[in-house]
């Protein structure tokens, strides 16, 4: 028996020194001495502690508690603990301490009741209050807002608040009345049992009572009265004039004051002579009592003759009584005097910031006027539309179907009038541009022309295959033969080969393209030309369209009304060399002479 014992007391013990010994060991990590360049496990720093020295050959990591203010939950080996959350830090006091901060926790932070903090915000909001007509439909908590809704048939909210439900309409018929005004959601129903109008006429004013106590006329003007929009601004102005007036009779009494005292100092500064104060003792005298004192029961008269020292000594201390009070008072007067100086001056300050703000803000709007060109009239302006897809002799752009509207979809979004034209020979497309030339565009802001066909360098072909070029199609629109463009923005878009080249990554040249290349520059200011491939290659179609197309129709639909024209064409060229062929590569170009930036805002 006692050798079985003595087993299990051993084994007890054994198993309570592992569990020291686990309980004593602390989680490691790797670490590379600096000197000695070996690798080591330091010790980790257990909660609330933070890493001072780190572990080395000879040394074992050295770990310090966190300061007040400060935390560590987990074993780390931090250079210093995190910093506790601070309450109403950004929250204007509408938040309050849950769980404090100690060495392990960090500080857990609850907006006030009245008030939410969302998820993705760090400030407290307070709760959404429903109007009139709204009751609450699910209350706010610390997380979420308050949700409103409209009362339904039957109920009513006549109140704004951010807990108040709808609540039912009085049932008239219960009470043995009949509804003498019948309630919606925003108000309740009048009830009426027995009415009894009476007219009395006073002051060309009638007034309407009823009994049972339905609200009349007189009352519902007293309540309307009682508005707080009306009360609130005259008791603002009240109390601001009658602030003014108890200043004003401040000043005037603290005045009076102290000229008062300085007159009794004068006056008493000027005994100098025994005469002087004989004169003083006497009318002392006979302001009290006739030269004497009463103070006997028996009505016995018993002088107290007061000595020139004693009234010396009272005079003295009246004096310098006077003297510290009027000290006092000079000190306070002048003290507010220095205040309202302080207000007058931060009150111009404050009114001197408001104007350099504003000022600041005229400036940065007429910066901003300044360098973009002008986009509010509606419509904006005419977006010349021509795909040329079948051709005498040349190859059909099959799969360009869809590119025209694209294109108008995407300007008629920004306010422009699309005309459309397809398959148009030399004549009717030179004179289609032209006749867009002879127009008047007073009355627009910009002016647009889109063409897609078959090209080569610096030209784009008809569909009975004549070569026109880009330029002589810019002519029409320059100053000197549409000056009602002038100073305005002339946009054009070419989807057409510039040549026989392929844009490749590996050297292949095959599949479709639309043909045939030389550099041109418009001398003409506020045009800009963008071409779906730079001169001398190819330009790319696919079967359902043409990607430049595309990526320009998608892209001034979505970023027209917020970036600028330059912005939107560096996202195309993008765009064209993000399209994944593992063969060609894609590239588009842009030439400008726009003075400003172009915003096609929608508002």
């Amino acid at each position: 028996m006692f050798p079985h014992s003595y087993t299990l007391v051993y084994i007890t013990i054994i198993l309570f020194a592992s569990g020291a010994n686990t309980l004593n060991s602390l989680p490691k990590w790797r670490y590379k001495d600096p000197i000695s360049e070996e690798q080591v496990y330091c010790d980790w720093c257990r909660p609330g502690e933070y890493m001072d020295r780190s572990c080395t050959v000879q040394s074992s990591t050295v770990c310090l508690p966190c300061p007040r203010g400060h935390y560590a939950e987990q074993y780390n080996h931090l250079p210093e603990c995190h910093r506790c959350h601070q309450c109403n830090l950004m929250n204007n006091g509408h938040e309050h301490e849950t769980i404090s901060c100690t060495a392990v926790q960090n500080r857990q932070c609850e907006c006030d009741d009245g008030y939410f903090k969302p998820t993705k915000l760090t400030g407290c909001i307070q709760h959404t209050k429903c109007p009139r007509g709204q009751g609450v439909k699910e209350k706010g908590s610390h997380q979420t807002d308050t949700r409103c809704m409209r009362c339904s048939p039957g109920t009513f909210s006549d109140e704004i608040s951010s807990t108040a439900e709808c609540r039912a309409h009085t049932d008239c018929a219960v009470r043995g009345e009949h509804v003498f005004r019948r309630g919606n959601h925003k108000r309740d129903n009048v009830c009426d049992g027995h009415t009894t109008i009476t007219s009395s006429t006073s002051n060309d004013t009638v007034k309407l009572h009823y009994t049972d106590g339905v609200k009349s006329t007189s009352r519902e003007h007293i309540t309307m009265l009682r508005s707080p929009v009306v009360i609130c601004p005259c008791i603002v102005v009240l109390v601001m004039a009658v602030s003014v007036f108890l200043k004003y009779l401040c000043t005037i009494r603290l005045q009076k004051r102290l000229q008062k005292r300085y007159h009794i100092i004068s006056e008493y500064s000027a005994i100098d002579s025994d005469s002087d104060i004989e004169d003083k003792v006497t009318g002392f005298r006979e302001e009290h009592h006739g030269n004497s004192l009463a103070i006997d029961d028996n009505k016995e008269s018993n002088e107290m003759p007061i000595s020139k020292e004693q009234f010396q000594l009272y005079n003295t201390r009246m004096i310098e009584t006077l003297r510290r009070k009027t000290e006092a008072e000079r000190i306070a007067f002048d003290l507010c005097r220095r205040v309202e100086e302080q207000n007058i001056h931060l009150k111009q300050q404050a009114a001197s910031d408001k104007r350099e703000v504003a000022r600041l803000k005229d400036q940065i709007t007429s910066l901003t006027t300044n360098n973009t060109y002008r986009m509010s009239r509606k419509p904006r302006g005419v977006a010349v539309i021509i795909n040329n897809i079948h051709f005498e002799d040349m190859a059909n752009r099959g799969g360009a179907e869809g590119d025209t509207g694209r294109l108008r979809e995407a300007f008629e979004s920004l306010g422009f009038t699309a005309m459309t034209f397809s398959d148009l020979d030399h004549s009717k497309m030179v004179a289609t541009i032209k006749d867009q030339g002879k127009a008047d565009h007073s009355n627009y802001d910009c002016f647009v022309c889109c063409i897609m066909s078959h090209g080569t360098t610096g030209k784009v072909f008809s569909s009975d295959d004549v070569g026109i070029d880009i330029c002589e199609l810019m002519k029409p629109f320059h100053v000197n033969k549409c000056s009602s463009l002038k100073g305005k923005p002339k946009l054009f878009f070419i989807q057409a080969c510039q040549g026989e080249k392929t844009q490749r990554k590996e050297g292949f040249d095959h599949g479709e393209h639309d043909a045939k290349p030389v550099p041109f520059i418009c001398h003409e200011a506020d045009f800009f030309l963008g071409l779906a491939t730079v001169p001398g290659y190819v330009a790319r179609r696919d079967q359902d369209g043409a990607p430049y197309v595309k990526h320009l129709a998608k892209l001034l639909k979505d970023f027209g009304p917020t970036h600028d024209l330059s912005a939107i064409m560096a996202m195309v060229c993008d765009k064209m060399n993000e399209i994944n062929d593992d063969k060609f590569g894609w590239i588009s170009l842009n030439h400008s002479t726009l003075r400003k930036k172009v915003f096609f805002n929608t508002k």
